[in-house]
């Protein structure tokens, strides 16, 4: 027995299935790659924001947001509507 009261099998034993469903975990995800990726990766992105000079906003579902500290502003020059083309993050001073 160790300390904690267990024989030496029954530890390896625990051990064993703990990293046998680790095993069926990681299949899993494997398996179902395909389904989850692009979700987090979409979710990261979407997360971290754009930065200045970057494209943000305009007229669509999905629209990239500025990262904090950064404003969407219309692009120096542009003539279409802000509203639906967007524009580019600027710093927020």
């Amino acid at each position: 027995m160790n300390m904690h009261g267990m024989t030496a099998p029954k530890l390896i034993r625990i051990i064993r299935l703990v990293l046998f469903a680790l095993i069926i975990i990681g299949i899993g995800l494997l398996f179902s790659q395909a389904y989850w990726v692009p979700k987090l990766v979409e979710r990261i992105i979407t997360y971290q924001g754009v930065y200045a000079g970057e494209a943000c906003g305009g007229n669509k579902k999905d629209a990239m947001k500025c990262a904090a500290g950064y404003r969407c502003e219309p692009a120096p020059g542009a003539r279409l509507p802000f509203g639906d083309v967007g524009g580019i993050c600027m710093d927020d001073q």
